[in-house]
């Protein structure tokens, strides 16, 4: 899943830009783009999302 591959990315290099995206969770469920915050994630989006919001956080890894 994708907080897997973000961990297994950040421990090769730990200075990775990650965007993380997730659909919305079952009620009571753990809530995975807390998670990848914690984790390290750049940035997170739920979806859905405006296009806007995918092209800012781009443009913001990018420009880091």
């Amino acid at each position: 899943n994708g907080l897997d591959l973000m961990r297994r990315l950040l421990r090769f290099d730990d200075q990775a830009r990650v965007i993380i995206m997730s659909g919305p969770r079952r009620h009571g469920a753990p809530d995975p783009l807390a998670m990848a915050k914690r984790l390290g994630a750049t940035h997170i989006l739920r979806r859905p999302f405006p296009p806007h919001e995918m092209l800012t956080a781009v443009g913001e890894v990018l420009r880091d």
